[in-house]
């Protein structure tokens, strides 16, 4: 099952639109109270009688076909399932998505959204997921909205691009997310919703990179970058001096064989109306890689040792999500950096004088 935002804080580690950084070009998410009038419709359904009331939109000829189909392909209507059916009425395809589960409503509902961004990625055309009836307020299409972006998630910062085969301009087009409170929705996406998918691709984005370009002074550098121009944030990085100062000794240890020191990354922010009380804080694992250093970690997926930096990447994140998103809340986040390498100077286990 796909990785997904959380709900409150945003457990975002392991997780009109501005394309991330290193990520693909992908559908914007929008919202309106009708469905367009081409292109592929998706269905979200929990039971074989939610096709009377998210399939209204089809006309009775097309919603009894879709309806023999499901009962042809025993369709099990639970999340992660999918159906796609093509040649019937208007729409170039009609993909039908499970929304039968257990999870919370919250998640579920990202989920319906991801596994519909990833079954209609290829139509070249306008996309319409329509969610009346999911949630009684905006806050479902806005999850069924992250969980669009998160679902669609690629990095290929690295990836050679074909000049032979140029994107088609369809895949373009909006994934539109048909509801009765679209227009309470639209305006809470660019607040809320669009920050977070934001966010979580930062963290991913930091997570996939490999461990020749992200350790602890370039993980400061996107960090930075990302935060441009954000209001209410304090961004401070210390080094080695300022953490020798301090008797920072454990996280100089683990750093100390590499060439490339460790850095304490410390991201505070402040939003209009936070409490006057002090501020939830935040602290994350940066071992941008660690191999173990003296003790030097087995061959076999060593390069998996990059991603002890998803509980930095994770904090801060959340931080970027809340700070983007205007929150009124005060909120720091710790990132202790460090690339755990077996050098020369590199910290020897044991009892020490």
């Amino acid at each position: 099952m796909m990785r997904r935002a959380a709900p409150a804080l945003f457990a975002l580690a392991l997780f009109a639109l501005v394309v991330p950084t290193g990520a693909q070009a992908m559908r914007p998410v929008a919202f309106a109270e009708q469905a367009p009038a081409s292109g592929a419709l998706v269905l979200p359904l929990a039971s074989a009688e939610d096709l009377d009331v998210r399939g209204a939109v089809l006309d009775a000829a097309t919603r009894a076909a879709v309806g023999r189909a499901l009962t042809s392909a025993e369709f099990k209507f639970r999340t992660g399932d999918t159906l796609t059916l093509r040649g019937l009425g208007v729409w170039t395809q009609i993909i039908v998505v499970g929304a039968a589960g257990d999870e919370p409503e919250s998640v579920r509902l990202q989920d319906i959204g991801g596994f519909a961004a990833r079954a209609s990625a290829r139509e070249n055309g306008p996309v319409a997921l329509i969610a009346g009836g999911l949630g009684a307020d905006a806050g479902a299409p806005i999850a069924l909205g992250i969980g669009a972006r998160l679902g669609s998630y690629r990095f290929e910062r690295y990836k050679a691009s074909s000049t032979d085969k140029p994107r088609q301009p369809g895949h373009d087009a909006p994934l539109t997310i048909v509801t009765a409170f679209a227009r309470d929705a639209g305006a809470r996406w660019g607040a809320e919703g669009q920050a977070l998918a934001d966010a979580v691709y930062f963290a991913r984005d930091l997570i996939t990179e490999p461990a020749n370009v992200i350790y602890p002074e370039a993980f400061v550098a996107r960090t930075r970058e990302a935060f441009g121009g954000i209001k209410g944030v304090t961004i401070e990085a210390l080094d080695v001096p300022q953490m020798e100062k301090l008797g920072m000794n454990a996280i100089l240890s683990v750093g100390q064989g590499s060439v490339r020191p460790p850095r304490l990354l410390i991201v505070e922010y402040k939003g209009p109306g936070a409490p006057a009380r002090g501020p939830i804080a935040l602290a994350g694992k940066g071992i941008t890689f660690d191999s173990g250093g003296i003790s030097i970690k087995p061959a076999g997926n060593m390069w998996r040792m990059k991603g002890d930096m998803a509980g930095a990447a994770g904090v801060v994140a959340t931080v970027l999500s809340l700070a983007r998103s205007n929150a009124p809340v005060h909120v720091v986040a710790l990132a202790a950096l460090a690339e755990n390498m077996p050098g020369g100077s590199a910290a020897r286990p044991g009892p020490a004088m």
